[in-house]
């Protein structure tokens, strides 16, 4: 007997809901994917996540985050005594001047303050 792949759809989204829930339970996700905790719908809840933690307002956080350490480290205050290079302090700001470049929001000279 030949099943078609879409029987096990339900099925399947079920697990997939429960392993969103334990996984944010706890946490603030829960009051995301809450809503669909009767219906044990993953895809549902999945999408909502997505849209919450890849959407426009955390997009603009990452960013603002981002801007800031790097104002916050544009000038160099370590020294080797204390295992903060000037090596280790340019890869810092490098790190963050690349996350920008990934959100495609690179930092601009007029950004500095």
């Amino acid at each position: 007997m030949c099943t078609a792949p879409w029987a096990f759809f339900d099925h399947d989204n079920g697990i997939v809901y429960n392993h969103l829930k334990g996984l944010v339970l706890d946490g603030p996700g829960w009051a995301w994917i809450q809503q669909f905790d009767q219906q044990h719908d993953g895809c549902a809840a999945w999408l909502c996540l997505i849209g919450q933690y890849k959407g426009l307002v955390n997009f603009n956080c990452l960013v603002d985050t981002a801007k800031a350490k790097i104002e916050r480290n544009m000038q160099y205050h370590g020294s080797p005594q204390h295992h903060y290079t000037f090596d280790k302090h340019v890869t810092k700001f490098q790190n963050k001047l690349t996350e920008l470049d990934r959100l495609q929001k690179p930092y601009l000279q007029e950004d500095a303050v």
